[in-house]
């Protein structure tokens, strides 16, 4: 008489989806596809949650940004302000010849400083309200607070 020794983990088994396989790696295929499902979940999850992160991250960047621009604006028409007022007031001083024998070389130089300083600040106003007027879109934003 023979007798043979079988090992149940290696019977085999016809699994038509499958071919021939042993039950342990059927078990082993079964462990390793749920895994796979919860890493699957796990990820998704994941990115979910920092997608909703990043849109909470933006919007707060967002909030930011339109608080600065209006800060600049108010501080750009603040300057305008002060600007009109000061070119009103050179308007209304009586006109000074900057050759007139009366003003020293020192006033002469003071008054050219400012006209200058008064030039530089209307060139600058008028580039910033420029800036100030195009509103950027919200695709711009995006792209300026990239998270």
């Amino acid at each position: 008489r023979l007798k043979l020794k079988v090992n149940p983990m290696a019977e085999m088994k016809f699994n038509t989806d499958m071919g021939l396989e042993t039950k342990a790696e059927k078990v082993d295929l079964e462990a390793m596809m749920s895994t796979t499902r919860h890493l699957k979940e796990t990820l998704v999850s994941n990115i979910m949650d920092g997608q909703r992160e990043t849109e909470v991250k933006l919007k707060d960047l967002e909030k930011e940004y339109v608080k600065a621009l209006q800060a600049l604006r108010d501080e750009c028409n603040a300057s305008r302000e002060e600007n009109a007022a000061l070119i009103a007031k050179l308007r209304e001083a009586p006109v000074v010849d900057p050759n007139a024998a009366q003003m020293s070389s020192f006033e002469k130089r003071e008054i050219a400083k400012k006209l200058e300083l008064l030039h530089i600040h209307e060139v600058e106003l008028k580039r910033i309200a420029s800036t100030l007027n195009e509103v950027p879109t919200e695709g711009q934003m995006k792209h300026m607070f990239q998270v």
